[in-house]
């Protein structure tokens, strides 16, 4: 089976497609800047016929270096997605390889653009300031690095209190002393008993164990056991430390001193977006290197110039122009399902014909 490394080595003959992509390309790098690239690759079609799974993408652990298929660049074509149409119009000087396979596709560019744009630039972009807000309360709220234990999410209802909840680990309760047993219908809900020195307690391995009560046994309180919470807990505990293993740490420098209180590279490259569409819609291509005022923009948001209110005011204002652009735009309103289709199987042929044996 194809895989990353086979594709990175630069001997495949399935690859048919490298570029730069990214900060350097766009014209807002630094000394510190990744070196990203994106790339594609070509399967036969008797692929797609068998029942091994076919990989959409290939690329290494911190997603710097990624390879497309052919028929998933096309798929994402039909859909308008920002980062397929910059590989279409990435400038030639940060190609680093393209097949002459290509040609028929690179010379018909213009219509492979349609006004589902202003949806799909739109939709990224929005998605990019949710993330920006997530990964702020993160720099903020760091989560540590032992994972989230079920107690955490554990209440303690007791009977002199009058049910009030209070943390389970601040009530002092020894429930090694005590036995569990489950209000019915009230899933996460349990009635402690004081057993004493015979009791086989309410926890084994961090999970509530339930155990007979004989009558006449002291009923102290109710425990409710936030299994919701606790999996949500695990998950972002879990997306926390995947960010931190694979973030640009000289890109949050600036936020954990305290001194942005938002992710500014995602908001710069939110509003680059709504640029490079608004530069579609006039233009009839995306806006990739970057110069002039807009350049100055978004290195004035990158070097925290801008307050996150300026910048989701000028993105609401990017989205008005885009929308009102779109209406006199000569766009078609979707690409022609059966030519695009067509160019893929043209390229695949081919491909086929020169090195399928």
């Amino acid at each position: 089976m194809l895989n990353y490394s086979t594709l990175d080595s630069g001997e495949s003959s399935h690859v048919v497609y490298r570029c730069l992509v990214g900060s350097r390309v766009y014209g807002t790098h630094h000394a510190n800047s990744d070196r990203d690239t994106r790339g594609l690759f070509v399967l036969p079609s008797t692929a797609y016929l068998g029942l091994e799974p076919v990989p959409n993408q290939l690329g290494d652990e911190k997603g710097d270096h990624v390879f497309y298929s052919l028929r998933r660049f096309f798929e994402l074509l039909v859909q308008a997605n920002p980062s397929m149409l910059e590989l279409l119009f990435i400038p030639q000087e940060f190609v680093l390889y393209r097949h002459k396979l290509l040609d028929p596709v690179w010379r018909n560019r213009e219509r492979l653009i349609s006004k589902k744009v202003v949806d799909s630039f739109a939709r990224y972009a929005q998605s990019q300031l949710k993330k920006a807000r997530g990964q702020n309360k993160w720099v903020h709220n760091p989560w540590p690095e032992a994972p989230p234990q079920r107690l955490d999410y554990c209440w303690f209802l007791a009977l002199d209190e009058q049910f009030k909840p209070l943390p389970l680990k601040n009530v002092g309760l020894d429930l090694q002393l005590c036995h569990a047993v489950q209000v019915s219908h009230s899933p996460g809900l349990y009635r402690i008993y004081h057993i004493g020195a015979n009791a086989q307690g309410v926890f084994q391995d961090g999970q509530v164990v339930c155990h007979s009560v004989e009558p006449g046994q002291s009923l102290v309180g109710l425990l409710q056991v936030r299994e919701d919470l606790f999996e949500i807990a695990k998950r972002d505990h879990r997306h926390y430390w995947l960010w931190r293993a694979k973030r640009n740490e000289a890109r949050w420098r600036d936020q954990e001193q305290g001194l942005l209180d938002f992710d500014a590279k995602n908001v710069m490259h939110t509003l680059r977006l709504l640029l490079s569409c608004r530069h579609i819609l006039q233009e009839g291509q995306p806006l990739i290197t970057v110069d002039g005022p807009d350049l100055a923009l978004l290195r004035s948001i990158l070097a925290g110039e801008k307050s996150f209110a300026d910048c989701l005011s000028l993105a609401k204002k990017l989205l008005q122009q885009c929308e009102t652009l779109a209406d006199s735009s000569g766009l078609p309103e979707q690409l022609d399902l059966h030519w695009v289709q067509s160019l893929l199987y043209e390229v695949t042929r081919e491909w086929e014909r020169l090195y399928v044996r």
